[in-house]
């Protein structure tokens, strides 16, 4: 099953989460502000997967992160959900730390 690392909170985490209701696609959301247990497994994979250099160099959390069955997480869920044939709604974006994003 596809796992969404995210937050209520965020936006495009939201967002993400429109775009997979509508499409029918089942998904597990994985609340990185719910527990420490979630927030620790995004942060083992944010600080150590080249996907989020960027991130880290300019001070995003790096949610939504799609993470898909075949385990190659993406922080494009736009192009992934293209990629599949599925209709996209809306511009993805990343959540920033410095709340601009909100």
């Amino acid at each position: 099953m596809i796992k969404v690392y995210g937050s209520h909170m965020c936006r495009e985490s939201r967002q993400l989460q429109e775009n997979l209701d509508a499409n029918d696609i089942r998904y597990q959301f994985i609340d990185i502000n719910e527990n420490l247990r979630n927030l620790k497994r995004f942060l083992r994979m944010r600080d150590n997967l080249d996907i989020f250099d960027d991130c880290r160099e300019t001070g995003d959390i790096g949610v939504p992160l799609l993470v898909p069955d075949d385990g190659e997480p993406t922080l494009n869920w736009q192009q992934w959900l293209q990629d599949q044939g599925y209709r996209v709604d809306g511009e993805a974006q990343q959540c920033c730390l410095l709340g601009e994003n909100d």
